[in-house]
């Protein structure tokens, strides 16, 4: 209204008639106008810098109360649902929008933890008991099931910011220590695992499991303070090609991603993205450890793509899009989105020269897009073809999509509308994902 009123005000005396005798009168009210034309102006501008700011600050405020809605279901539930897309044990701990500069928390790794690994006072009987039927278990199916040192997030804590204009930062201070694959596999890979006879007479506790007899249910990253057993850290990678493809692996000989202790029933093929546990290795030039420095080595050694020499695909961009608590087995990971310079096709044939390659028997194009119906029907666990083979594979494809399309789109795409997939078991394979998908397999 007062620019309104400045608008008026300025056409009036800029437009009064002039006379001859007017002499210095005409011109002040002249000058007058202008000025008052000059005024409405910067003022109009500013009304619209200030809508707009208020407007992405709004948006950003209800989007962050969803999100803290979400979380708290999932934490109330034990599982990630968003729309009728439902992933057990994850429990969303921050999303990572396409713009850095929007992102108000923060990870930091403290100096590696020296004391003696996270052990639990029945580890010898899990050891000699559960532990040796796994390593059986695993060779008898082929399954690469290694000792390798691992990360174990042994205290988590949050700091929060003073507030200021830009609503201040909360700080996640995470203290690492060293661990071993074979201590977390046979542990907190289990937690829900039927106790044998031995067991029930040896832990201590009440219930069937170990997660019963220890009585620990995490929900957020400060509860992992003071578990009986390791918190392994991981990180994942969803990779997307030039083309717009994300590329998901065939996976049958991995540990946790493999199908060597899934249902029998399961006819569907299982797939995941670049997967990584952190290694005490995998440190920054502060020296310490930091995901990202596992996630570049996760997309070499799998898909030999980088910047470094010798890599055969160049990463254009690679970002986090998420961190996530897995209260199945009591796993924090970081989610993160590469984008490569090269296609698809391009990629299935270089990827034959990668290290690690022979994680994955195959390689399987899925359109990056949340309104593809093979993205629907994946993300609903309705797809005849495929299924992920971990919810940690689910929550990267989650992460990724909200990251790149927002969660908008993302919600409204994950309603299975009536008539969608009406027998629940969608095909969904676009024509070009299908065509690569036979391609692949010849």
């Amino acid at each position: 209204m007062l620019v309104l009123l400045l608008l008026v005000t300025a056409w009036i005396l800029l437009t009064l008639p002039k006379s001859p005798g007017d002499g210095g009168i005409a011109a002040f009210m002249g000058e007058l106008g202008s000025a008052i034309l000059g005024a409405a102006v910067n003022a109009a501008t500013a009304l619209v810098i200030t809508f707009y700011a208020l407007s992405a600050r709004i948006r950003r405020r209800r989007r962050d109360r969803i999100m803290a809605s979400i979380r708290r279901k999932a934490e109330h539930g034990r599982a990630l649902v968003l729309g009728e897309m439902s992933i057990p044990g994850i429990i969303p701990v921050a999303s990572f929008g396409n713009d850095p500069s929007s992102t108000h928390v923060r990870f930091e790794f403290a100096p590696m933890d020296t004391n003696p690994p996270r052990v639990p006072e029945e580890w010898q009987l899990l050891r000699d008991g559960r532990l040796q039927q796994l390593v059986a278990k695993a060779a008898a199916s082929s399954v690469v099931f290694t000792d390798d040192e691992a990360v174990d997030i042994v205290a988590a804590g949050v700091v929060k910011t003073a507030r200021s204009r830009t609503d201040g930062e909360t700080v996640y201070q995470l203290v690492p220590r060293r661990t071993s694959y074979f201590l977390w596999a046979a542990t907190s890979a289990q937690l829900d695992r039927e106790l044998t006879e031995d067991e029930k007479i040896s832990v201590k506790g009440h219930g069937a499991t170990l997660r019963d007899r220890w009585g620990k249910w995490p929900t957020r990253l400060e509860d992992l303070n003071g578990l009986p057993a390791p918190a392994k850290l991981g990180c994942g990678v969803v990779v997307v090609t030039q083309d717009n493809y994300m590329v998901l692996g065939l996976r049958g000989r991995t540990f946790v991603a493999s199908d060597f202790d899934a249902d029998v029933s399961e006819t569907r093929d299982s797939v995941h993205f670049v997967a990584e546990g952190v290694l005490p290795t995998d440190l920054d030039a502060k020296h310490v450890v930091n995901p990202d420095v596992a996630a570049f080595r996760g997309l070499r050694e799998e898909l030999a793509v980088g910047n470094d020499v010798g890599s055969l695909a160049r990463i254009t961009s690679l970002r986090r899009t998420g961190v996530f608590l897995d209260t199945e087995r009591w796993q924090p990971c970081f989610a993160y989105l590469a984008k490569v310079d090269v296609t698809f096709d391009e990629l299935n044939t270089l990827v034959l020269s990668a290290r690690d390659f022979w994680e994955a028997d195959r390689l399987v194009p899925v359109l990056f897009d949340p309104f593809d119906d093979k993205v629907k029907s994946m993300m609903l666990d309705v797809d005849t073809e495929h299924r992920f083979a971990s919810n940690h594979a689910h929550a990267l494809a989650y992460f990724a999509l909200l990251s790149e399309f927002g969660l908008p789109e993302l919600r409204d795409s994950l309603q299975n509308r009536k008539g969608l997939f009406p027998d629940k078991r969608a095909r969904g394979a676009t024509g070009a994902a299908r065509e690569h998908s036979a391609e692949s397999r010849r």
